[in-house]
């Protein structure tokens, strides 16, 4: 019989929250009330040539409503390891999760595919990182450094697992390890099982999830199931049956980045982009093994946003963030080479209606970063500091959003209004600049005229 891994994450799950005395209250399991703020933080890895540079930005919400004036430049949180500073490598990498507390960060940073720099070699640091006090404090690195890497809290644990990516540059041995901050050491664990075969060389993780004593992870582009459990407890890799009828269906259960998942339901940011919600299943089989499944994706709709595509764009990144309850925010950008990026953010919550689960949007606006000559860069990942990430959410009752209140209608008419004079601006202002080029260059290249040849 198949269940929802929840039913039996009592067994799987031995490991307990293993969160320091936090000065921010744990405010997961609850929803938005009016006028509560939250403080949404998200990190950019900002590269153009061989220069790479990490910093933290930060967004405040009211109530689901974005406070500050859209538009408006971010002032960076804090620059992590300026590559201005002579003993930061320039082509540096850094790999950064919350871990042990909620206003800490544990970050690994070593160097990157290129050994050109001539800078001091650092290799491989590793540093926790207060977000309240700015303090900078080392801990104990890896044993083996790999290339390219993440970084993953989970259960009261570290978990690094190098990606299927980086063998191309040489096998690290041990390729997935785990740090015990009580122990202060690290230990390896089993390896992803496909580590070493070319197939899955052009293959990286791009997303993962915490849920009932396991580790889920997502690969873009494998050549067989996109998606892998990593049972903590019993230190062992299965993968995940998918129910597809061609391999180009692979890319609908693929997701990005790190997925919020509360009691059953997983939510994530699709591999085409979209907000959507699935469920990973167990199956216990006669031999005692554990089977894994999830159901088909479903997209959420109602998403109403003021991103704007650009027809010069290089690359999309997003993230999205849990602010508390079924309220969450996304955030998104598009590389580009100017000496400021765009990042849209709009908050938004899970409503039910009719049965289904639907979104109803409650802010989104646009603002600017500096990124001073640097290329371009991407969201790299995105927390709220008033929110635990190192398990799954058990909901309460409270967790419910009202549906039939009318004032709740009105609020999204205007939302909605609000969006549509965003998008018609800013179409407005890259039409007119435009057309004024297509008119001169058309002067320039008319066909001229023949003369009219008769009786004047």
């Amino acid at each position: 019989m198949t269940h929802p891994c929840s039913e039996l994450s009592e067994a799987a799950d031995p490991h307990g929250s293993n969160l320091a005395a936090d000065p921010v209250p744990d405010l997961s399991n609850q929803p938005l009330k009016e006028g509560e703020c939250r403080r949404v933080c998200f990190m950019l890895n900002l590269g153009g040539g061989s220069r790479y540079g990490h910093s933290l930005y930060e967004v405040k919400t009211k109530g689901g409503k974005i406070l500050g004036k859209g538009g408006e430049f971010l002032e960076p949180v804090s620059k992590l390891f300026d590559t201005s500073n002579p003993h930061v490598r320039q082509d540096h990498i850094l790999a950064a999760t919350r871990f042990n507390s909620r206003t800490k960060l544990y970050m690994l940073q070593y160097e990157g595919y290129s050994n050109c720099s001539t800078r001091k070699n650092y290799s491989y640091q590793a540093h926790t990182f207060d977000i309240m006090t700015r303090e900078l404090k080392p801990f104990k690195p890896p044993e083996q450094h790999k290339t390219a890497a993440l970084l993953i809290s989970a259960y009261g644990k570290l978990y690094h697992l190098a990606q299927p990516s980086a063998f191309e540059y040489g096998m690290p041995d041990p390729a997935f390890e785990v740090y015990d901050p009580h122990a202060g050491s690290w230990k390896r664990c089993s390896p992803f099982p496909r580590y070493g075969n070319k197939d899955w060389s052009s293959s990286n993780i791009r997303g993962h999830a915490i849920c009932y004593g396991c580790i889920l992870v997502s690969v873009d582009e494998p050549p067989e199931s996109p998606l892998w459990v990593y049972h903590v407890t019993l230190d062992k890799w299965s993968e995940v049956k998918i129910p597809i009828k061609e391999d180009s269906d692979y890319i609908y259960y693929t997701f990005a980045g790190k997925a919020v998942v509360i009691d059953d339901t997983i939510y994530a940011i699709s591999g085409i982009e979209e907000v959507i919600t699935f469920s990973l299943m167990m199956k216990q089989m006669a031999d005692g093994s554990i089977e894994y499944s999830v159901n088909k994706p479903r997209q959420l709709h109602g998403l109403r946003t003021c991103f704007f595509m650009d027809s010069d764009c290089y690359k999309r990144s997003e993230c999205l963030v849990h602010l508390g309850g079924l309220n969450f925010c996304l955030l998104q950008s598009i590389m580009k080479y100017y000496n400021r990026q765009r990042v849209w953010i709009t908050t938004f919550d899970i409503i039910y209606k009719e049965g289904k689960r639907r979104i109803r949007t409650l802010d989104t606006t646009m603002r600017e970063i500096d990124i001073n000559c640097l290329g371009r860069f991407r969201i790299e990942s995105g927390f709220t500091l008033e929110c635990e990430e190192e398990r799954e959410i058990v909901s309460t009752s409270s967790m419910m959003q009202p549906t039939d209140d009318p004032r709740l209608c009105k609020l999204q008419q205007a939302v909605n209004d609000k969006i549509r004079k965003q998008i018609r601006r800013r179409r407005q202002k890259t039409s007119k600049p435009r057309s004024r080029k297509l008119a001169l260059l058309g002067n320039l290249f008319r066909p001229c005229r023949e003369p009219k040849f008769g009786v004047y």
